[in-house]
């Protein structure tokens, strides 16, 4: 066949045909959609459960100017003696805040209030103190806490949908330290020949911590947290009571008191489920 420079028909049929195809291929491989960027800016309420271990350390002194028998000595040494506490218990509340998301990084103020029931207590004696001498003391005492509040700032590192986050600031409870002493002589002369009471309430304290958060779904979000909080000020002082008149211990706690401070620390564990408003 003789070419004279013209198309076959042949061909121009196939490109007519393969163009549409080719158009269709190009079509399919437009780019993946991408799941929007998770923002954790904005307000949001929750819930909080876990667990906590309490520390009591508390000491003590007694300060007698007018005790100078042989007994002395070692009977305020002995109602000088501290007492350490500790207990295990349940927390959960709720709690809010807000945060404020530069970049990956994320700085919020989170505040909570929750149930932080603390019940210890302690009680020792009847002890005679040195023997054969009769003087001796008996006495109870116990701290008690029914709620916990903490204002804190947060600062932490989004990847992802997580975060990862350090906590710390204000915290508060209604601590409530009670102790009572009372001081035993000789039987059949003077039974008792002292007594002390002192009553302490806690301020604020502080609390310290860290944790992770994470946004599975939607507007919810869970974190797991630890925290640590701390209160001191639990101080008082009470004279003495029932002071017998002369006997070798009596007339020498006339005019004494009791001097006791306690600090109360408290390591946290909790879950909470929070909803982003």
């Amino acid at each position: 066949m003789i070419n004279n420079g013209m198309v076959p028909a042949a061909a121009i049929i196939a490109v007519l045909l393969g163009t549409p195809v080719q158009a269709a291929d190009m079509a399919v491989k437009s780019p993946p959609v991408m799941p929007p960027v998770f923002s954790w800016t904005g307000f949001y309420i929750g819930l909080n459960a876990g667990g906590y271990d309490g520390r009591l350390s508390e000491s003590q002194s007694l300060s007698a100017p007018n005790c100078s028998g042989p007994d002395c000595p070692a009977l305020l040494s002995f109602l000088s003696m501290g007492h350490n506490l500790e207990g295990l218990g349940l927390t959960g509340g709720v709690e809010g805040g807000y945060n404020l998301q530069f970049n990956n990084i994320v700085a919020g103020l989170e505040a909570d209030f929750e149930s932080f029931a603390v019940r210890q207590s302690f009680t020792f004696g009847p002890t005679l103190v040195d023997p054969p001498i009769p003087a001796g003391a008996f006495g109870s005492g116990s701290i008690t806490t029914n709620w916990l509040l903490t204002v804190r700032p947060r600062l932490g590192v989004a990847i992802d949908r997580s975060l990862f986050y350090v906590t710390g600031g204000f915290a508060e409870t209604d601590a409530k330290f009670t102790e009572a002493l009372t001081v035993t002589g000789a039987a059949g002369r003077n039974p008792v020949v002292g007594q002390y009471a002192v009553n302490a309430s806690g301020g604020p304290g502080w609390v310290v911590g860290g944790g992770v958060e994470s946004a599975p779904w939607g507007h919810w979000t869970v974190k797991a947290e630890y925290l640590h909080v701390s209160f001191s000020g639990l101080n008082a002082t009470g004279s003495v009571f029932n002071s017998a008149v002369g006997g070798r211990v009596g007339g020498g706690l006339t005019g004494s008191v009791l001097t006791e401070t306690a600090h109360l620390d408290a390591d946290i564990l909790r879950v909470g489920l929070n909803f982003k408003l």
